[in-house]
């Protein structure tokens, strides 16, 4: 693993910031846009379904207690499918939970792409590395190699840098 030094990573940061108030407009503005035009209705729909699949899984789970317990149905045939039933309900939960979150992961992007769009807005270039605007701005930094450094963006920028030594 290779040194980086602390300052180089500050610089690449404030250039990176320097580079969005100069370039907001064509930038962070379509994204922006896009985030917007992100329709929560299909999510909704989809969910929707997969909450009805869920209910007729259980249904089928039940019919098959039932036949189970009249004897009409054998014990190997009863746990063949009711293990098919968990699984499919195990993996429609999942769905379901996965288009909840981007639900949610898409409305905190938007907010904190609007934050960074009135930041940039301003027309302010930073003449040095502040900790506070890193902070409301930047989830990480990645070193991808001793020349450059990505700056994961809490609004889902990956912004590649080069390294200043």
């Amino acid at each position: 693993m290779l040194y980086v030094e602390e300052s180089a990573i500050k610089s690449a940061f404030t250039t990176m910031i320097n580079k969005l108030v100069f370039g907001h407009q064509r930038m962070l503005k379509p994204m922006l846009s896009s985030l917007k035009g992100t329709d929560d209705r299909d999510r909704l729909i989809q969910i929707q379904r997969i909450e009805q699949a869920i209910e007729d899984s259980a249904l089928r789970k039940q019919t098959l207690v039932s036949l189970a317990s009249q004897g009409i149905l054998e014990p190997a045939v009863y746990t063949e499918e009711c293990t098919a039933l968990a699984l499919q309900q195990e993996r429609l939960l999942a769905e379901k939970k996965t288009l909840v979150s981007d639900i949610g992961g898409d409305r905190e992007k938007l907010h904190e792409l609007e934050k960074l769009m009135k930041f940039t807005g301003k027309g302010q270039m930073m003449e040095q590395f502040d900790d506070e605007t890193f902070n409301s701005f930047a989830e990480k930094i990645v070193i991808a190699d001793r020349e450059t450094a990505v700056i994961h963006l809490k609004c889902g920028l990956k912004l590649k840098e080069r390294l200043v030594r």
